[in-house]
């Protein structure tokens, strides 16, 4: 009856904005701690490299050809979820500011997206573009969006603006999705962290849902879960993995000497994703 207020509750979430406010305050997405670039070690998952992208078009873009007139630009941002009622505009919605609402204020325009988060939902590598005749300076757009009131204000970070090839489209091309959670731990007996979270058991139940297509039915929300018995609903996990992270790989040793808080690291990463599922596996 209790076990949600007495395991859940009874922690330091605060923790966790800070870690994210910490880390939107990096000046650049090489900055940020490993664990969240990813790609470390040959790992072929992390934040999505708009360098790349830019170089995969050079030719297009030097090659004269009039139906190359258009110029499509990628940014990579990122955003403090705690700040905005989502990433999704809410029209005849009063007093509440979403990353979308941002955006068209600071570009002038509408921008297509990689995905949308809901309320409270932080993300460091969300990927957003839009088309235009107009001749823009990437360069110049990335350093007047850095210099605005919603960066300034650490809600946002834009890392990244580049060309990019004129049919790339940042919600179809996505091949993978990532997610994060970052969950304070306790003092505890589970070694070798000394943690309150069993994290080999953890992994040993992700490693019978990882790299497989499976029926993700019992994992989805609502009409997600009406669908041919969850046989349509069927999705890969090609990582899903639990690892304790200490808050001194995050903090450096100048801006918090003392820190020893631990954090439940788990990361999934996956072809499609259900309606809140994963929420509801994190949860479970």
């Amino acid at each position: 009856r209790y076990s949600h207020e007495g395991f859940f509750l009874a922690r330091n979430w605060d923790s966790i904005e800070k870690v994210w406010k910490r880390l939107m305050k990096s000046h650049s997405a090489e900055a940020l701690p490993a664990i969240f670039q990813g790609y470390q070690n040959g790992d072929p998952f992390g934040m999505t490299d708009v360098d790349a992208i830019n170089a995969a078009g050079q030719r297009e873009f030097t090659s004269g050809n009039p139906k190359f007139r258009r110029t499509t630009l990628a940014f990579s941002i990122g955003y403090l979820g705690s700040a905005y009622s989502g990433y999704q505009q809410q029209r005849g919605v009063d007093g509440i500011v979403t990353v979308e609402d941002d955006l068209d204020s600071l570009l002038g325009r509408k921008v297509v997206a990689a995905g949308r988060t809901d309320k409270g939902v932080s993300a460091l590598s969300q990927v957003v573009s839009f088309a235009t005749y107009d001749p823009i300076d990437g360069n110049q757009l990335l350093a007047t969006m850095r210099s605005s009131e919603p960066c300034m204000s650490g809600r946002l970070a834009v890392w990244n603006c580049k060309r990019v090839p004129r049919k790339f489209h940042p919600l179809f091309g996505a091949k993978w999705r990532r997610y994060i959670y970052l969950f304070p731990l306790n003092a505890g007996a589970f070694l070798p962290n000394n943690v309150d979270v069993d994290v080999d058991f953890i992994n040993r139940a992700f490693s019978r849902i990882e790299g497989q297509e499976l029926p993700f039915n019992g994992f989805a929300h609502r009409e997600n879960r009406a669908t041919d018995d969850g046989h349509g609903d069927l999705c890969t996990l090609f990582r899903a993995k639990a690892t304790v992270i200490d808050a001194a790989d995050i903090w450096s040793a100048e801006e918090a000497p003392s820190v020893t808080e631990k954090f439940l690291c788990i990361e999934l990463v996956g072809d499609r994703f259900l309606r809140r599922m994963v929420r509801i596996l994190v949860v479970r």
